[in-house]
Parts: structure tokens; sequence; C-alpha cells
């Protein structure tokens, strides 16, 4: 019991803490950069750096990043590209792909158009700053019988480290989260809604028994959970490379929504339901003190990036205030200036004429009434022109 409210807790700590990174950090910590080239995009943020091939058809190059500076490849050497579509078991290749919508360094929609025979299969893919999560929807111009998106994962595995398969669905109105097999395939029950498929790596540490950290995570939520007809997993393993791949197949439709995740341990993202039932169920967040310790550091984090631009803000508030009051002084009078500096310009002249015409003396009384004016022109524009 006290587990399950310690997750409730994080959970709702960190779906709170969602937004908050797109409006906390500057440019330079939270940004989404990218580059075209053809008909291949690659895709960097802070979460992870990506590389979409329409012509392979799908994500070719995948390395996560996290808030701790370490990084994760998720592709190594896959013969499957991620988010790879299948209609009637033929691979969807030789797309063509273009970036649709983008807004200001944050967020990125990119769509990759197919030509499958009398079908055009569109897939948009919506990448983020802030978060790893990625939107897919895939839409076709006809109704496909038989639809498949493919979701492998090829990493280096450690001598401790062990994965999880997670299958979360809801049952007769009650959620559940189970282990499953590495390889085999699951029919989906007519009393099944399926939520989400997550592969889950935990690491110990040495000697360390019990529960560790989670040092990987991958999964895929199911928008379109009513289509999905079956959850297929394969497995591989060879040189110390684990491939896991995993195809959902879909019957009857002309659109699909999904969410694909992945991230090398990003509390705010682990905390995402249904993900964090996938967690919960492998790793014990009520004593995963590790975790308790990173999630603080990250609220920690984030709590000083508010203060710092809060008096970022304030500073410049501050100074937009003072330029503004100095414009407001010099409005109108300009034309005062003008009149002044013609008035001094005239009185210059009539002193060099003076000069050829009359003594020191009175040239002396004359350049004092000058200075005399001068003067009072200064003191009528400090006075009139503010």
């Amino acid at each position: 019991m006290r587990q399950t409210r310690a997750l409730a807790v994080i959970v709702l700590v960190m779906i709170s803490l969602l937004t908050v990174p797109a409006y906390v950090v500057n440019a330079q910590e939270v940004y989404l950069n990218y580059a075209l080239v053809n008909n291949t995009i690659s895709i960097d943020t802070v979460h992870y750096h990506i590389e979409l091939d329409a012509n392979a058809g799908g994500i070719v190059n995948m390395t996560l990043k996290n808030d701790l500076g370490d990084t994760y490849d998720v592709l190594v050497n896959a013969s499957i590209p991620l988010l790879s579509i299948a209609i009637n078991n033929m691979t969807l290749r030789n797309g063509s792909l273009q970036v649709v919508g983008e807004e200001n360094d944050r967020v990125l929609v990119v769509e990759v158009v197919y030509d499958a025979g009398n079908l055009t299969v569109r897939e948009r893919l919506y990448f983020y700053s802030w978060t790893p999560l990625i939107n897919v929807n895939i839409e076709a111009n006809n109704t496909i019988e038989n639809l498949s998106i493919i979701i492998p994962v090829s990493i280096y595995t450690s001598n401790n480290e062990s994965i999880n398969l997670i299958y979360s669905y809801i049952e007769n109105g009650n959620f559940t989260s189970k282990v499953i097999a590495s390889s085999g395939v699951h029919i989906i029950k007519s009393n099944e809604v399926p939520v989400a498929y997550s592969l889950v790596s935990i690491e110990t540490l040495g000697n360390q028994t019990g529960h560790g950290n989670v040092s990987f995570f991958e999964g895929a939520s199911f928008r379109s959970a009513v289509a999905m007809k079956k959850l297929i997993i394969n497995s591989t393993e060879a040189n110390n490379t684990r491939q896991y791949i995993a195809e959902v197949v879909y019957g009857n439709v002309t659109s699909v929504y999904l969410d694909l995740l992945a991230t090398n341990y990003l509390p705010a993202v682990l905390a995402i339901p249904p993900f964090a039932a996938a967690v919960e169920s492998v790793a014990d967040l009520g004593k995963n003190l590790d975790m308790i310790a990173r999630l603080q550091k990250y609220i920690n984090d984030l709590e000083d990036r508010i203060e710092t631009l809060n008096s970022t803000i304030k500073n410049l508030q501050n100074r937009l205030a003072d330029v503004q009051k100095q414009l407001d002084n010099y409005k109108g009078c300009e034309d005062h200036y003008k009149q002044e500096i013609k008035a001094r310009d005239y009185q210059i002249q009539r002193l060099q004429e003076r000069l050829h015409k009359t003594g020191l003396i009175e040239a002396s009384v004359f350049i004092i009434g000058i200075i005399l004016g001068v003067i009072a022109g200064v003191y009528i524009i400090k006075n009139k022109c503010r």
C-alpha cells in the first residue's frame, strides 16, 4: 500500500512538471534542431539524436541522452528501421519526406508519404523539444486489411542488465501489467483493451541484490486500441547485442495513432501513465532510493532555473522601463535642437563679422552674450522637452 501511494505521489508530481521544462529553461537548454538532406532528416534534442530515412522506411539511427549526461544507443546494426510500416506483410520503403510544421525550435512535424499500389499511406511524426515522447499518426486513402507497425530495439547488453517485456491492458475494467515472454504472439482477446507495450532495462551494480536502476526504457502506447489484433514479439542475441522486435498488428483500418517513448532514464517521462505502471511492475519505485534522489535533483534544478529566469525577466523589465523613459524624454526635442543650432550658427557668423569691424572689448561682450544664450537654451531643453 505504501509503495502504491509513493508511486501515485511520484506520478502526480511529475505529471505536473511535464510542461514545466518548456517554459522555465532557456533556448540553450531545451532545443530541437534538424537537418533535411535529400530524403533523410536528422533530429537532435536534449533527449535523443534521430535519423529518419524515408528510403529505408523508418528511423535508422537513434541515440538517447538523459539529464545526467549519459548516452545510450538504441539501434545497433538494426536490420529493420524503427517505426517502419508493413501492409499485408510488405514493408513500405522509398517514401517522400518533408517537414510540414515547425514552431520555434520546440515542435517539429514530419510527414512521410508512401505509394503502395492503390494505397497512399501518410505517416506523420510529431517531435518535441521538452519530451522524448513521439506522436505517430498513420492514415491511408483506403481501408487496410492488415497493417503492422514495427518497433525494433537493438542494444548492447551487460552482464548486470536484465531486460523485461511488459504488456499493459484493461480487462473487464481492470488495468493490468504483466511480464510477457521474450518471443511469441499475443492475440488480443475480445474483453481486452491494449494500452501499452514496454521494454524496460534494469541494471544492478556489482553484487547488489534486489531492484536496480532503470537504465533504459522503450515503449509504445496504443491510441487505436480497438483495431489492434495482435502483438508479436521476437528476440535474438548475438555478439553481446540483443535485438527485440515488437510488431503491432491492426485489421481493417484507415488510420492508426500511437505514441512512441524511448528514454535513457528520465524521471519526468518514466512517470507518464501508462508507462509508470510498466516500470512499477519490474522496479520497486517505492524503495528505489536512487530514483527518488535523482527525482529530487531534477526538481531542484527546475526550481533554480525558475528563480534565475524570474530574476532575468525582472532585470529586463526594469531596463525596458528605463529605455522607454529616455525615449519619452527626447520626444519632441529634435526640432528644438535644430532651431538652437541654427541660432548659434547665425550668432557665430555675426561674431565673425564684428571681429573684423569692431574691437576686442565689444567682441568679448558679445561672446559673453552667446554663452548666456547657450545656457538659457540648455535650461529650456531640460525643462520643456521632457
